[in-house]
């Protein structure tokens, strides 16, 4: 093997042209398989492994009926003491519930990620503060002194790393809390905490519909999975009796932690690397052709070597040893690459991700690379090795000998190769063409309101002073009377109100008059607005009047439905003065009565989709948190957010204002993933492209070197040149098209399983299927028309004598 790899750097040595070609091709065909492995690898399989890891489990609750397919959700605070009271496979249970807290006290104040914990989920987990101390059981308790743990990232960059930390008192969500640890670095379980507070010791929701606590627990020695399965749907099986209205077509599941920590994150990636992997296939495809040029080339050596005693084996060992020798140059460049492309695409990850998610280069990528370098030497350089390992010894080593066979049967390999990269450059820039047209439609603003010049921002009014919803009122009119005086300034607030359910909970609008409200007719939302919401929004009263003042809590209950829910409900009339209640018959909504018409807008549904139904109350009648607020201005709606964060800490200090962003940066952001997606889907074809041009511009040319003396015969006949030039452009012309056959099929498979990436776009849209196999092909004529071309400009004379 040493011998071999010393005689492959040797040769390889006197084809310096060549083996850059081949290393550049492979960097970018291997980096882009590696960069986006790198990504999948951080977001499915970078899931930290806690102390024992395999015993440690999710518990959870799901429903066929309930819940959309594969979905699962928490429990219930009376649930979880149900099953820690009931299940005997576990040596410990405990629960958390995420949430967002409001952090002051001791600097401006902030909203950050955290979670009420039981005591014992530390412990559990096998996870120890770095300062301090964590909780027990004593902190765990109704009435109990209120302390805190805070992360690591948290302790750094609020309180500058101070290792006297514990003692001190912060507040949290406005109420002094003793902080007694700091949690190790990387540690914000469960996904994005940076503090935690005892569970026991906050009042949680007693309705067993109310699903939102996690449930951590570790098996005992020698229970396995499936026990523990059977125990919890047994247990859940006793609830549904007992709790019939809440529990029915309910069940308890049990899982790994790491699977549930992990989810479905990494769907997307396992698209993207599908289609690298397609690239990776086409990049194979270029360099066997580059290879088996150059096996041609290399006839005589072969022949001289088998002649010598050499076996077919041997001869097949040593190419291939020089085709992965040349990959593992190339994985080289292509590991830099990755390293760039990885930090670049991390940088587009707008939203905070997990704390377990860590981009970079890390040994399961090294390894891949490694690996996938090995795997295309040895894919790429097969069928040339196997071919270049049978010499025709008689015609080899005879000086200048010639031989047809061989010839057409390189010819038809390579032919056969460049067909497969027409066919993987179809597939991938059909993949592009959807995703750049989903990314286009999506990021296009929103018709039927003005996004301009209109800057948003969110209160969440924590604490125990704000329980009373009359107090959020307060803050909000105050905070919007600071911001109205200024000129030219206008500002509304509001709050989203989910009206629909999941499953077989989705619930209608009840309508006076109507026994059933038609399909699509009912709103999944309503929205609890301040006077003046329409006229900052940019929506137009089309009928009726718009909320005033004195729609307060003591008058009649009100309400404004936009046209396309007037239309739907009550077609051919006005809608004004009609009753409906914004839930179903159990719901404690109160009636209320239509008294305007406002225009539609799209909102969620996105672009190029219809009108969806809304309905708005005024908040006065319907007050809820958090609060939305909508700032309009003459300029730049940024140069507000000093004033609206001032606003908010004039009336209360301890409120911080979030998401504060002008509403096209919000509306772009929302689609950062779709983007991500269309760019990377848009260099893989790109590069595809490249590849296919290369590979029938190269067949092409071969053939025209091959068919000089035919071409000067045919000339010197008297043929047209023009029918020439056809004979030699059709040849192309058929690969190309054998090649987008094939690749049709492949497009229209590959589309199908990126259905769940596209939005409101068709994964079979002949508008992009049809321009991409256009495009490919009359690539494929002006790659096959250059070396036409050159060759049509040969006298016939001197191509006469070239045989």
């Amino acid at each position: 093997m040493l011998r071999d790899l010393r005689f492959a750097c040797r040769a390889l040595m006197r084809s310096p042209v060549f083996i850059l070609a081949a290393v550049l091709t492979l960097a970018f065909g291997i980096g882009a398989t590696t960069s986006v492995f790198s990504l999948l690898n951080a977001v499915q399989f970078g899931v930290p492994r806690f102390t024992d890891s395999e015993s440690l489990v999710d518990i959870h609750e799901a429903s066929a009926t309930r819940l959309c397919a594969g979905c699962a959700v928490g429990t219930s605070s009376p649930g979880y003491h149900d099953w820690r009271e009931q299940a005997h496979s576990f040596v410990a249970m405990s629960p958390y519930l995420e949430d967002r807290f409001v952090l002051s006290g001791d600097h401006e104040a902030e909203r950050v990620s955290g979670a009420y914990t039981g005591a014992d989920l530390f412990p559990l987990l096998g996870v120890t503060p770095l300062l301090g101390r964590g909780m027990v059981a004593d902190d765990d308790r109704v009435g109990a002194v209120p302390v805190v743990l805070v992360s690591h990232g948290l302790w750094q960059r609020r309180f500058g790393s101070d290792s006297t930390l514990p003692g001190r008192i912060i507040k949290v969500n406005g109420m002094p809390h003793t902080i007694i640890g700091v949690m190790p670095a990387k540690f914000k379980f469960p996904e994005k905490a940076d503090l935690w507070v005892p569970f026991e010791g906050a009042s949680h929701s007693t309705d067993r519909s109310d699903r939102s606590i996690g449930v951590a627990a570790r098996l005992k020695p020698g229970i396995a999975l499936t026990e523990a399965n059977a125990e919890m749907r047994g247990i859940a099986a006793g609830l549904a009796t007992e709790y019939p209205a809440e529990q029915k077509e309910w069940t308890a599941e049990v899982a790994l932690l790491r699977s549930s920590m992990a989810g479905d994150t990494g769907d997307y990636f396992w698209v993207l690397l599908g289609g690298v992997s397609l690239v990776l296939l086409a990049t194979c495809a270029s360099l066997a052709g580059l290879f088996l040029a150059r096996a041609t080339g290399r006839r005589k050596e072969m022949a001289l070597r088998a002649a010598l005693g050499a076996s077919r084996g041997r001869l097949v060992r040593q190419m291939l040893t020089e085709s992965v020798v040349v990959s593992l140059l190339g994985g080289t460049g292509g590991l830099l690459l990755s390293w760039w492309a990885t930090d670049l695409a991390a940088a587009g990850f707008r939203e905070e991700a997990p704390y377990w998610v860590t981009f970079g280069v890390d040994g399961r990528v090294l390894a891949f690379c490694f690996g996938v370098s090995i795997l295309t030497g040895l894919v790429f350089g097969a069928g040339p090795a196997l071919r270049a390992s049978r010499p025709d010894l008689n015609a080899s080593l005879k000086e200048g000998g010639t031989t047809t066979t061989p010839g057409r049967t390189r010819q038809r390999f390579r032919s056969t190769l460049v067909v497969v990269e027409f066919a993987l450059a179809l597939v991938l820039l059909n993949g592009a063409g959807l995703m750049i047209k989903t990314f286009l439609r999506v990021a296009q603003p929103p018709s039927g309101f003005d996004m301009k010049h209109l800057l948003l921002g969110e209160v969440e009014f924590i604490g125990s002073h704000y329980a009373d919803t009359t107090e959020v009122l307060r803050a909000t009119a105050r905070i919007l009377q600071r911001l109205n005086a200024a000129p030219g300034v206008h500002a509304s607030g509001s709050n989203a109100q989910f009206i629909a359910g999941f499953g077989a909970t989705d619930q209608k609008i009840l309508v006076e008059g109507l026994g059933a409200v038609p399909e699509n007719a009912s709103p999944r939302f309503s929205f609890a607005v301040t006077p003046g919401y329409f006229q900052v929004f940019g929506l137009k009263l089309m009928m009726g009047r718009d909320f005033e003042s004195r729609d307060d809590a003591g008058s009649a209950p009100v309400a404004i439905v936009n046209h396309e829910m007037a239309r739907r409900l009550w077609p051919g009339e006005s809608g004004l003065g009609k009753r409906l209640k914004l839930g179903n018959q159990a719901s404690t909504r109160p009636w209320v009565t239509v008294v305007g018409i406002v225009s539609n807008e799209e909102g969620e549904s996105g672009p190029g989709r219809e009108a969806a139904p809304y309905a708005y109350v005024p908040l006065s009648q319907s007050p809820d948190r958090p609060i939305h607020f909508m700032v309009r201005t003459a300029g730049d709606p940024m140069a507000m957010a000093p004033s609206l964060r001032s606003a908010v800490r004039e009336v209360d200090p301890d409120l911080p204002v979030e998401e504060v962003r002008s509403a096209e940066a919000s509306h772009i952001q929302r689609y950062w993933h779709v983007r991500l997606y269309a760019v990377f889907f848009f260099g893989f074809a790109v590069f595809a492209l490249l590849l296919a041009a290369i590979g029938i511009y190269g067949i092409v040319a071969q053939t025209v070197s091959q068919r000089t003396h035919e071409i000067g015969i045919r000339v010197a006949l008297g043929a047209e040149r023009l029918r020439v030039l056809r004979l030699i452009v059709g040849d192309g012309a058929r690969l190309a098209g054998l090649g987008l056959l094939i690749g049709l099929a492949g497009a229209l498979t590959l589309t199908r399983l990126m259905s769940s990436m596209l939005f409101n776009t068709s994964p079979v849209d002949l508008r992009v299927l049809i321009p991409v196999a256009v495009l490919l092909f009359v690539v494929a004529l002006v790659a096959s028309w250059l070396p036409a071309r050159r060759a049509l400009r040969v006298d016939p004379i001197q191509a006469l004598r070239t045989e």
